[in-house]
């Protein structure tokens, strides 16, 4: 519900709030159902604060500035991960994960991709034992916040079965 309710007050920022010049034209600007007093109070205490402002200011450089983008559309990669599954439930290597959603017409564009795409695969090949997150570590820095370079939000760290952190905090899976 929460990305929902998310999603929802993003497309309203787009459709109803950046098109316009002047806050006057942005309360003028009401969505169809919704109540002017309503609005009203959304756009103050929402969309023109000079918090959420500078969040979707640094957000929309973040997007622009970002190298090795995916090429998945808008499919989510764990959903990528679930159709290579497959039958015999035997989850792909981050290699191969990287390279699905990275390719365009049988290769990797960007060179940054493509040499990070090697460094994977050496990090792979040189240590056969390691985990997921491991790799991952290894290839893009400790991944500490709830996404995990390569498998999409909402993953945490937490949720590969791996050694404890650096912290000393379990991460196992029970």
């Amino acid at each position: 519900m929460g990305d929902l309710w998310t999603a929802w007050r993003s497309s309203l920022n787009v459709d109803y709030v950046r098109p316009c010049k002047t806050k006057a034209e942005v309360l003028k600007n009401v969505p169809k159902g919704f109540n002017a007093k309503e609005w009203d109070w959304l756009v103050t205490n929402k969309f023109l604060t000079d918090e959420f402002q500078k969040t979707s200011n640094q957000n929309s450089n973040n997007r622009v500035n970002g190298v090795m983008p995916h090429r998945t559309g808008s499919k989510l990669h764990r959903q990528l991960i679930y159709e290579m599954v497959g039958k015999d439930n035997n989850p792909p290597d981050i290699a191969k994960i990287f390279y699905e959603t990275r390719h365009k017409n049988g290769k990797l564009v960007e060179p940054e991709a493509q040499e990070k795409y090697d460094e994977i695969v050496k990090t792979v090949q040189s240590n056969a034992s390691l985990s997921h997150i491991e790799v991952v570590e290894k290839c893009f820095g400790p991944q500490c916040h709830s996404h995990v370079f390569g498998f999409g939000g909402g993953m945490k760290r937490k949720h590969f079965n791996c050694s404890p952190t650096m912290s000393g905090e379990d991460d196992t899976l029970q």
